[in-house]
């Protein structure tokens, strides 16, 4: 049977809103069979990015923040929303790891992809651009935080950060994939799973 795309059955109907992300109703209808089915999404206005910052001395810049989906404090990396309309994706990293990490700022900026990903494209439409800062040093920047926003700077060895990304230490996916897709760049060409 060939894959076709589902089409939209009339306009979406959004059943909560809060922090620039909304759950929507979408209806769709089956190319197969006609029927006309509702999914449930959640949506981001625009997209976010998400860094892995290393600094001069091989230590990679990551935070530690509540985080309500989970309940939890995890481990990840500097990322954030872009702050207006147009704002390139660079842009919104270099803003998101002077403001998480202290005033960091990279000597080198490497996008590690070319297109948006959609972390879970099933029933997400939030997306995010990676990328990899190295040389990062130490500004005179103050951090500015969000309104809201509480978060610990730490700093882990490169070696000691993608073992805890295989060993189940890390448990943000967007920092896992940033991470994975960063290796080649850094010069791993194969790891032990």
């Amino acid at each position: 049977m060939k894959i076709k795309p589902w089409p939209k059955v009339g306009l979406p109907e959004t059943l909560a809103q809060s922090h620039g992300r909304s759950l929507v109703s979408q209806k769709y209808q089956d190319p197969h069979t006609k029927k006309t089915e509702t999914y449930t999404l959640f949506k981001a206005e625009g997209y976010s990015c998400v860094t892995l910052p290393i600094t001069k001395e091989g230590k990679v810049l990551a935070v530690r923040q509540f985080r309500h989906g989970s309940e939890t404090i995890p481990l990840e990396l500097p990322a954030g929303q872009y702050k207006y309309l147009g704002q390139p994706p660079e842009s919104v990293a270099r803003e998101e790891v002077a403001e998480e990490t202290g005033g960091y700022e990279p000597e080198k900026i490497i996008p590690l992809t070319t297109k948006a990903i959609n972390l879970e494209p099933d029933y997400s439409k939030m997306w995010f651009y990676p990328f990899l800062f190295t040389g990062c040093q130490k500004t005179n920047l103050e951090a500015k935080l969000d309104e809201g926003e509480y978060i610990e700077a730490v700093q882990i060895a490169l070696p000691e950060w993608i073992e805890m990304c295989q060993n189940e230490q890390v448990f943000d996916p967007l920092s896992i994939v940033t991470t994975m897709l960063a290796l080649k760049h850094l010069g791993y060409t194969c790891l032990k799973f």
